[in-house]
């Protein structure tokens, strides 16, 4: 037997009406679905520069200069302006835009020297909202590397830029620590090689296939953690090195025999040769002839 609608209806309200909450009580702010603006302003001139993001606690607004060289970070003033304080903004003559009604300017900084620039689409936050991960590029030097490559590293592909991550401060615009990367290929359009998790930081490096895993430390300070690819675990090198130490040692002490072909060729024995008639050449045929003919002659006693 099925139930009307209305029936469910009815039921349902009357269910929430006994459950109603006390006045004094307080409760967390539940997500909404359908947030609209109850005004919208238009036209607002703004600082010349590329905004990319807010933090997480929405505290400032984080911008990239128009040349690619710095940073500009924006302190949020006033979220919540009412609406006789915008239009009294926008027919003020000679006064600042909207926009300096609600954003003030923390700092601005410059990150690089002649040649490099910074990368428009990474920017990403701490999991304390107190540092910033930015890159820094520059156009690779194609001198010899000093140290060498990981095997598995794809020597064929040359690295066009230098890949340097910058830690910096939120809340000065100090440089806390940098990371360089030199001659690497590491995908930061769209964060596709980098990526964040808390306290952690992964890089992956298209040319050396490896990814590596950093910590950021509550100083900013970046440690190395773990590096995986043609090694999985930290001491995989010093595995692999003592067991090719081991083979050098077993092979010292246990010598090989000597072939049965090497042996043929030292008139040791004819029937245990290893190469055929047909691929000898004619004066080792000869020999061999000469050889065993000399033996089967009966020796005369004078």
């Amino acid at each position: 037997m099925s139930i009307a609608l209305p029936a469910i209806l009815r039921r349902r309200q009357q269910h929430q009406q006994q459950q109603q909450p006390h006045p004094a009580t307080v409760y967390p702010a539940a997500p909404q679905s359908c947030i609209y603006p109850n005004r919208t302003i238009y036209n607002v001139e703004t600082p010349d520069c590329f905004f990319r993001r807010f933090t997480p606690d929405g505290r400032y607004l984080i911008a990239f200069n128009r040349s690619l060289t710095g940073l500009l970070v924006f302190r949020v003033a006033n979220a919540a302006a009412s609406a006789q304080l915008l239009a009294d903004a926008a027919t003020e003559s000679g006064g600042k835009s909207e926009f300096w009604h609600f954003f003030q300017l923390a700092w601005a900084q410059s990150y690089t020297t002649i040649g490099e620039s910074l990368h428009r689409d990474l920017c990403l936050m701490s999991s304390d909202n107190r540092f910033i991960i930015a890159v820094r590029l520059r156009r690779a030097d194609f001198a010899m590397p000093l140290t060498s490559p990981p095997p598995n590293s794809l020597t064929c592909i040359k690295a066009m830029e230098d890949i340097t991550v910058l830690v910096i401060d939120v809340h000065s615009g100090r440089l806390v620590d940098v990371r360089e990367y030199p001659s690497d290929i590491i995908y930061l359009s769209g964060h596709n090689g980098v990526s964040i998790y808390a306290d952690r930081l992964c890089l992956l490096s298209l040319k050396h296939q490896c990814l590596r895993i950093l910590r950021i430390g509550h100083d900013g300070r970046l440690t190395d953690l773990h590096e995986i690819g043609w090694n999985t675990r930290d001491d995989d090198a010093v595995l692999e090195h003592t067991l090719h130490l081991r083979d050098i040692e077993y092979e010292r002490s246990h010598p090989e025999p000597l072939p049965s072909c090497i042996a043929t060729k030292r008139g040791l024995s004819a029937s245990s040769a290893c190469i055929d008639d047909a691929d000898m050449s004619r004066s080792i045929k000869r020999r061999r002839y000469t050889t065993t003919q000399h033996r089967s002659e009966p020796a005369y006693l004078g």
